[in-house]
């Protein structure tokens, strides 16, 4: 079994190049553990932003688009560092141009460019009136989520 990672003073969790650890997301990497960079709450904008996609589309976030891309993502290559994902409009006319956009900004290959949680949260509860009024959601997230054991 792994031994369990130590987080860093800077909350950021040193990954290897997509395989550390049991922790790649299957066929989707964020950019930064393909490169073998940090992991900070970007990547889990990263998951949000491939998981909406997906969600809204039907279609993968980084599916191959031709023969030359399943021969890159068959040698261990990653779409995400080659090209954006292909736009939500494209694939799914009639979603709303702020969901796209967020969805887009989710998935900047800079950490830094990605929005915050927080920012996803208010985004999400603007496009989602009805559910932001009801009062689902009591008061604002915690910074830091307690274990779970």
């Amino acid at each position: 079994m792994p031994k369990a990672r130590q987080r860093s003073s800077t909350s950021a969790w040193p990954v290897a190049p997509a395989e550390a650890d049991g922790l790649r997301h299957p066929g989707v990497p964020f950019p930064e553990q393909a490169r073998g960079g940090l992991l900070t709450a970007a990547a889990d904008v990263w998951g949000i932003g491939v998981t909406l996609y997906e969600a809204a589309t039907f279609h993968r976030a980084f599916g191959p688009a031709d023969g030359g891309e399943v021969a890159l993502r068959d040698s261990g290559g990653y779409l995400q560092l080659t090209r954006p994902a292909a736009s939500p409009r494209r694939l799914r006319r009639g979603l709303p141009v702020e969901f796209i956009a967020l969805v887009e900004s989710c998935l900047a290959p800079d950490p830094v460019q990605r929005p915050t949680l927080p920012e996803i949260r208010a985004q999400l509860h603007a496009l989602t009136p009805d559910v932001a009024e009801a009062g689902d959601v009591p008061g604002d997230p915690p910074e830091h989520l307690p274990d779970a054991g």
